[in-house]
Formats: structure tokens, C-alpha cells, sequence
């Protein structure tokens, strides 16, 4: 994970994550991430003087549990009587397209616009108008 070049110089600045192949030493295609609401590479770089983070290895997770998908999904349906990815998907709908935004009348659609937009811009959602 490295800070983007914004964040030296503007409180912009964006985390990029990149996965790179250990074996072939070269990116993998379709596993960059990015980061950059709320600026958390300017954070990173003039808060904490860090510009990159480099984690890989041999490492093996304390507790076997941690990644196994079937073991999660059970839990998952036994809390939430669905699938992992079914719950995933619902609880963060609001940082994807969503149809149900689509279908609502112009000023309803407007007015969840202005209120996400207000929430990417200041620390409190009551301070928005119209909130």
C-alpha cells in the first residue's frame, strides 16, 4: 500500500493497494484498491511520516478459522439467516450503485445525493442543510 503523490503536498491524498504475484514478481490485474475519502494517504504521509506499507510472507493466520469461507458462512446464516456474500453485499450497499436509488421520484434521489455528498464533506451529518 503506497500513498499517492497528492498526499505530500494537499489533504486529498489516496491510499493505492496493489497486489503483486510473489512467484512471478509482477502485478495482478483486477487487485488494485483504492482509497482517497476523507484523504487518508495525507493522514498516513504528514501525520504519521509514512508513504508505504510492504506486508507478505510465509505467515500463517494464528486461528485456521479465520479463512475458512464455509466455517464464515455458517455463522453468517446461523446470525443473519443468509449467506456471507448476501450479507456483505446488503450492509454495503452505500459504496455501490444502488437500483432502489434509481426508481425513487427526483427530489427523493436528490436529497440522498446531497446527504452522502454533505457526508464525504464534513465530520457531522446534522450540520448538512436539509439534514
Amino acid at each position: 500500500m503506497v500513498v499517492g503523490p497528492a498526499a505530500l503536498s494537499t489533504y486529498n491524498g489516496a491510499l493505492v493497494s496493489i497486489d503483486v504475484n510473489p512467484i512471478k514478481g509482477e502485478f495482478r490485474p483486477g487487485a488494485e484498491d483504492f482509497a482517497a475519502r476523507g484523504g487518508p494517504g495525507t493522514a498516513l504521509a504528514m501525520g504519521h511520516n509514512v508513504i508505504g506499507i510492504v506486508a507478505g510472507g510465509m505467515y500463517k493466520a494464528r486461528y485456521a478459522k479465520v479463512n475458512d469461507m464455509e466455517f464464515i458462512n455458517k455463522l453468517m446464516i446461523e446470525s443473519f439467516k443468509k449467506p456471507f456474500r448476501q450479507v456483505m453485499d446488503e450492509k454495503t450497499i452505500k459504496y455501490r450503485f444502488d437500483q432502489a436509488w434509481a426508481l425513487e421520484a427526483p427530489s427523493a434521489l436528490t436529497t440522498r445525493i446531497t446527504a452522502s455528498y454533505c457526508l464525504s464533506l464534513v465530520i457531522s451529518p446534522y450540520t448538512c442543510p436539509g439534514r
